[in-house]
């Protein structure tokens, strides 16, 4: 009977050690990746607009120069703030699971302006408004594809927005689990020692960073241009930092509670 209960008694630290390692993950990919104020705080971090601006802007010039036009038609079609607001009001949609869309009529107009602009100034006029419209189309492709960086990203959104809701289910089942089964061990050996579960998962990350750091070269993670590599690396970093934060908060309770314990034993010595 007893050895039956120690048995009931470590399976359910086991479980609770499962548990607590699971809802630091989720803690953390809730504050980092799954948080929309996270990610657009990132894009700051990262000088993601400038750079993208920057990329874009060069685009532009590459596709203009084999064309006959002037480069100067690039000139004022849009601005760094522009970039920012159009990033931003999708980046919302996109953790709303909305459709993720550029409106590119602004541009559109003043890239008909400058060609008109231009073409007045050298006296030259446009009879094949089948080429000139196709020039029109690519322009607008380059700057529509550089800011939702790939196609499929409605297809993502709707995977993201599905394993975002998933992922919140499952943090609360996790959770309830946890508190539930901390009853429960109250309730059947009288007392309530988390001890376990919180060393064993601290373990657990101090083996798996180590694991990854071994593996994984962070530094060198390249992912479609420069700047959304940098994000990926900012959020890679981000979350085994909240994870070590999190372990070291729980070596700094499990000592406090040691010396309490240490403490009170010394004094009940001494009565």
């Amino acid at each position: 009977m007893k050895n039956k209960k120690v048995l009931i008694y470590y399976l359910l630290e086991l479980v609770l050690t499962i548990c607590l390692f699971s809802l630091i993950i989720l803690f953390t990919l809730k504050l980092t990746v799954l948080n929309k104020n996270y990610f657009i705080k990132q894009l700051d971090k990262t000088n993601y607009y400038h750079e993208l601006y920057t990329e874009i802007d060069n685009d532009f010039e590459n596709y203009i120069r084999p064309s006959g036009f002037d480069i100067s038609i690039k000139n004022n079609l849009f601005t760094e703030d522009d970039l920012k607001e159009i990033i931003n009001k999708n980046v919302d949609n996109f953790y709303k699971g909305k459709k993720i869309e550029i409106d590119t009529s602004k541009i559109k107009d003043k890239l008909n302006s400058n060609i008109e602009e231009y073409c007045n100034k050298i006296n030259i006029t446009i009879t094949d408004d089948d080429s000139i419209n196709l020039f029109k189309e690519e322009f607008l492709k380059i700057y529509t594809n550089r800011i939702i960086i790939s196609d499929k990203i409605n297809d993502l959104n709707k995977t993201f927005t599905k394993y975002n809701k998933l992922i919140n289910i499952l943090f609360i089942s996790i959770l309830s689990l946890f508190v539930i089964l901390s009853i429960i061990t109250r309730i059947l050996f009288k007392k309530i020692t988390l001890s376990i579960p919180v060393i064993t998962s601290i373990l657990l990350f101090i083996v798996s960073y180590i694991f990854i750091v071994s593996k994984i070269n962070i530094s060198s993670i390249k992912f479609w241009n420069t700047s959304v590599s940098n994000i990926i690396k900012n959020i890679f970093n981000d979350n085994i930092k909240y994870i070590l934060y999190i372990c070291i908060i729980g070596i700094i309770l499990e000592l406090l509670k040691l010396i309490i314990f240490i403490i009170s034993r010394r004094r009940k010595k001494r009565v």
